[in-house]
């Protein structure tokens, strides 16, 4: 039920920030809102530190990083739904080892949802995910990857629970990225997506990924599958560790 509410939640904020355009400070208290009530449900961060308030903050910290790591994604045809897809699928195939079914059930709904939303977006992008799409996915990415046990009695590496961050390294590397360009422009780290009014310094991340694919000749195509192509690069060292374990 939490999770429903919570992807029901950003989905109406989002679909508000693509008719209304809001504002950075209002969609950041949104999103903390919905984070808090996910908390508050019981699906939280741990990581070995019996601590109420630690718990609280860093699942509110997560799921606001990680929502908006993915929305920035939101930039090129195929690149939010794709990275998405390989990210549920990694979270389901873990689950599903660990004898969580009912998590790797959702996470594999959540995959099969974006295989059929592809071919709409990519190439061609028939359709587009907006910002209610794209919350949508980066929240449930967020849940997903506390969902599963990645420390285990199977598991008892402690360091396996930052497999999480490995799985997710593309986008959050993305996100820092984003975030020191901004600051070397001089430009605010807001979380609006949306490209400046003002011609002389663009502010949205839509404007630097242009800024991006200018350089790479003008080719989206080739920049969103260099990236697909590196996540699950990165998440595949982390599975080879956990099938040698």
């Amino acid at each position: 039920t939490a999770i429903l509410g919570g992807a029901l939640a950003m989905l109406a904020l989002g679909i508000l920030d693509d008719r209304r355009d809001l504002s950075a400070k209002w969609k950041f208290v949104g999103q903390m809102l919905i984070a808090l009530a996910v908390a508050a449900s019981g699906i939280r961060v741990t990581i070995f530190v019996e601590s109420p308030l630690f718990s609280y903050a860093v699942t509110v910290l997560w799921i606001l990083t990680v929502t908006n790591a993915v929305n920035f994604q939101d930039n090129m045809n195929g690149l939010c739904a794709g990275l998405g897809l390989i990210g549920g699928w990694f979270f389901a195939w873990h689950a599903g080892l660990e004898g969580q079914y009912l998590v790797a059930s959702l996470a594999f709904l959540f995959t099969g949802a974006l295989v059929g939303f592809l071919p709409f977006n990519f190439p061609r992008g028939g359709v587009f995910l907006g910002d209610g799409g794209s919350h949508v996915v980066g929240f449930l990415l967020a849940v997903l990857a506390i969902l599963p046990d990645f420390y285990s009695a199977a598991s008892p590496q402690k360091w396996l629970v930052l497999a999480p961050l490995l799985v997710l390294a593309v986008p959050l590397a993305d996100l820092v990225s984003v975030i020191f360009i901004r600051r070397r422009l001089g430009q605010a780290p807001g979380l609006s997506q949306k490209p400046s009014t003002t011609a002389a310094a663009p502010q949205g991340h839509d404007a630097l990924a242009r800024r991006r694919i200018a350089e790479m000749g003008g080719k989206q195509r080739p920049a969103t599958l260099a990236k697909r192509a590196a996540w699950p690069t990165v998440a595949r060292r982390w599975l080879g560790h956990r099938r040698a374990g």
